[in-house]
Order: C-alpha cells, then structure tokens, then sequence
C-alpha cells in the first residue's frame, strides 16, 4: 500500500482525458523508482481503462493480480476490459474467480450474465441475471440484458414480460423499445410495434436504427410512403450505413419498384453489407430488369392453292382435312441453383433475429436443393417450434436425426417439441 499520493490527487481532481493521462505517468514514475506493488500495477491500470487503452490496461491488471492473487476486483476490472475487445471467454474465466473469492459480489453477476449472453449461453446468461435480479429486482439493465436471453432461446411471453418491466423503470430505453417492438412484429401486432418504434424515434431522433425499425412497421401496415420517408430519413442520418440502403432495397423491390430497389441494393453492398440476401435480391431486380424475349411466333399455315378444277361427280366427298398441328410451348427455363451455404446462413442469421417466418422460405429452398441437409432441418423446425406449428417441427427433427442420427440438438429440440403438443 505505498501508493504515491499525487497520482491519487491526480486521479480524484482533474477531468477527463488529462487527468487520466497524468494518472498514468504519475504510476509509472512510482514503478521506475521501484515501488512495483499490486495497487501501483491496479491503479495505472484503472488510469489506462478510463483512456480506453484496454490492451494496456490488461498487461497490468497481470501484472497487479500476479503480485496478489486474491484481490477479486482487480479480476472483476481485468474482465471488464476483456469484454471491450470481445475476449467473452476470458473474461467469463475472470468474473468467475472474482465471485469465488466473493460470492455476494453483485455487479460481477451482472457481468458474468451479459458476457454468457454474447457467447451465447442464454441459460446461462439467464441463471446469472436471475441472481442478479434477487439482490436488486428493479434493474433496467438486467431486465433487457435477461429479456434479450429469453429472446434469444424462444420464450417470448418470458421475453415479453422482462422488457415491458425494463420499460417500466426507464421509459425512453431505446433498446427495450426495439426488442419488444420485434417480439409485436413477429406476433403480427403491428400496431403495438409500431407504438413501441415510435417512442424509440422520439426518444433518439438521430439513431438511424429507430427509422429503420419504425419504417418496417410503416410497411406491415400498408403505409409505404411513411416507410419509405423513415428509411431514406436513415440514409441521411448515415449515408455510409448499409443496413438502411438494404432496408429501402428491399421495400422498392416489394413495391415492384426495380430501378430503385437495384440502385439501393448495389449501394448497401458497396457500403460492406455482409447479408447474403442483399446480393440476391439485388440479382432478382436486375433480372426483372432486363427486357423479356417475346415468345416465339407460330406462322400460320399457308392457306392452299387456289386453281381451276374439274367439278366434282355429285357423288364424290371433300377429302378431309388435315389435322390441326400442336404447338406445345417451350419449356421454362431451369431455375438458377441456389447457394445452400449463402442461403443457410441467412436463415439462421433471421432465427437469431426472431424472423421465424421469414427464416422458413429460406429454409425450404435449401432442403429442396439438399433434402438430408440435417442442420437446415434442425433450423426449420426450431423455427415451426417458435410459431407453433408442432406436427411440422416434429416432422423435420425426425428427419434432422435420420440424416445424422448422433445430432444432439435435434434431438433435444424433437423431445422439447414433443412435450409442448402434450401440453394444454
């Protein structure tokens, strides 16, 4: 405990980035002269998390828990700054060890809840909130983070409830808004969603992803001019963002609007869209496009002849005439084949957005292409599962496990499919 006293002046009354600078020099002065203690190591460490240098910050947070082992704040600090660089692992390891050296440490369960999240260990994610949630039950925060899990694993009542109690506490959370405005949509209450959208706009009128949003509610409900104008709205807020240009994309080709649905298209993939629909789309519009080949004409046959001829006995029948000649249409060309792998991909990337419905179509083009495809049947049924169509998603589990007998996840999914149609 020989910290320097000015670094701790310098770390209670300067502001801002100078202070946390002068903090770090000041630190540093105390190592060179040899005073190589945990807190010396912590405190520069805290000077260089304020700085956002995280990777800094790491090497001594190290090097401060090397010289104590048992302090749990510095391994609650040192995953914190973990989490900044997506090192969720890691900082799962840290939070861990922190709550056993203090297991009434009630932010780090907070923590630890929405570092499972990002890994994707929603029940995980769940448990800890849970705990969390004992201590202080009214935690903004927490509802979403715990929302956002149940989301995430398709219980959406669950879901439904943690967001409304978040919004209950902090009315204008923009995020909340949005997940329960999604939950609205998939449940085909546009109007409740779009209540939820526009709150979000009034509350951060400069978030691009509010305009977004509330212009898909515009478009379930038929308003288009409304959806289109939020969606432009987006462009201008940020021209450089690909998710809104794809948005307005896909509302101009549903309009049959071509020409501007192929311009927005190739503009979100210019900006670094990763979505594979949108270069799909784009290749649909191009192609509705092009100009159509007139179908063939079928020249008319010739009538015959006409020249002088002896009349006939009166005895004597016409001869008869000639049978009509079929014309049978060309055939219809072969459709394109499909990217299984592209087109898989933006089925689970909806699954995982809760776009249930919008996930199947995609899904049966890939079955079509490749019927044993057992991961797309597994996803297929996950996504009957979630609309509750249980005779379909117990159909496509079974063929999820013939095609690949050992695979676990359909086989949980069949049995969690198979108790809800037992249930009332």
């Amino acid at each position: 405990m020989f910290l320097c006293l000015a670094a701790f002046l310098l770390l209670a009354n300067e502001a801002g980035g100078a202070k946390d600078a002068k903090a770090v020099e000041a630190f540093t002065r105390e190592i060179q002269q040899g005073r190589r203690h945990s807190q010396v190591y912590l405190g520069r460490a805290a000077a260089y998390a304020a700085l956002k240098e995280w990777e800094l910050a790491i090497a001594d947070y190290d090097e401060g828990i090397r010289l104590r082992l048992d302090n749990p704040v510095a391994y609650r600090d040192r995953g914190f700054a973990k989490v900044q660089l997506s090192r969720y692992e890691d900082a799962i390891e840290d939070f861990t060890t922190a709550l056993q050296f203090k297991p009434d440490y009630w932010d780090v369960w907070l923590l630890r809840g929405e570092a499972h999240g990002n890994t994707g260990r929603y029940d995980r994610a769940i448990k800890d909130l849970d705990t969390f949630l004992r201590h202080e039950p009214g935690h903004a925060l927490a509802l979403g983070l715990r929302g956002a899990a149940h989301a995430r694993n398709g219980d959406l009542d669950d879901a439904l409830t943690d967001f409304t109690a978040c919004l209950g506490k902090e009315p204008a959370n923009v995020k909340a808004l949005l997940a329960r405005s999604a939950i609205y949509a998939h449940r085909k209450e546009h109007e409740k969603a779009l209540a939820d959208r526009e709150r979000a706009v009034a509350s951060e009128p400069d978030n691009p992803e509010t305009y977004v949003s509330r212009g898909g509610s515009y478009h379930q409900l038929g308003r288009h001019d409304k959806g289109l104008a939020d969606r432009t709205r987006a462009i201008h807020l940020n021209p450089r963002n690909p998710v809104a240009y794809a948005a307005r994309g896909n509302a101009y080709f549903l309009l049959q609007r071509y020409d501007e649905a192929a311009a927005d298209l190739r503009a979100a993939l210019e900006r670094g869209s990763d979505d594979p629909t949108t270069r799909q789309l784009l290749e649909r519009a191009e192609a509705e496009l092009r100009p159509k080949p007139a179908p063939p004409a079928v020249a008319a046959a010739p009538p015959p002849p006409v020249s002088p001829t002896p009349p006939s006995p009166p005895t004597a029948k016409a001869p008869p005439a000639p049978p009509p000649v079929e014309v049978k249409p060309a055939p219809a060309p072969a459709p394109p084949p499909v990217d299984v792998e592209a087109v898989h991909a933006r089925a689970r990337q909806l699954l995982a957005s809760r776009q249930y419905g919008e996930a199947i179509p995609l899904l049966d083009q890939v079955i079509a292409a490749q019927p044993d495809h057992a991961l797309a049947l597994n996803a297929r049924g996950f996504a009957y599962m979630m609309v509750r169509d249980l005779p379909r998603a117990i159909a496509d589990f079974q063929a999820a496990l013939r095609a690949k007998p050992d695979y676990q996840n359909a086989r949980h999914n069949l049995a969690t499919a198979e108790r809800l149609r037992k249930m009332p």
